[in-house]
């Protein structure tokens, strides 16, 4: 079987512009606080959405610290997708 060494560190950083905002509305729709909801919807409509979006998020740090999960278990998804797609089995 061959097998093949992926580095992944510092993936996230390359891939959150792009995709990281295609998760934020997924996101939000998980938040129970109609409030936090409005601010977040509001934080990603416009121009800087990346760095007001965290900023609404440092108020709330279980929410912070529940989207860096969110973001993690969505790259982890889509790696493995990715690799499913290219016909890799990846070892667990």
């Amino acid at each position: 079987m061959r097998q093949l060494k992926i580095d992944l560190s510092g993936l996230e950083r390359k891939v959150r512009m792009r995709v990281t905002a295609t998760w934020k509305p997924s996101f939000i729709a998980t938040m129970c606080d109609w409030y936090l909801q409005e601010r977040l919807e509001r934080a990603i409509s416009g121009g800087g959405a990346f760095r007001y979006f965290k900023e609404v998020l440092l108020d709330y740090s279980a929410k912070l610290e529940r989207w860096s999960r969110f973001k993690q278990v969505s790259l982890h998804r889509r790696m493995l997708d990715w690799l499913k797609a290219q016909g890799i089995t990846p070892l667990q």
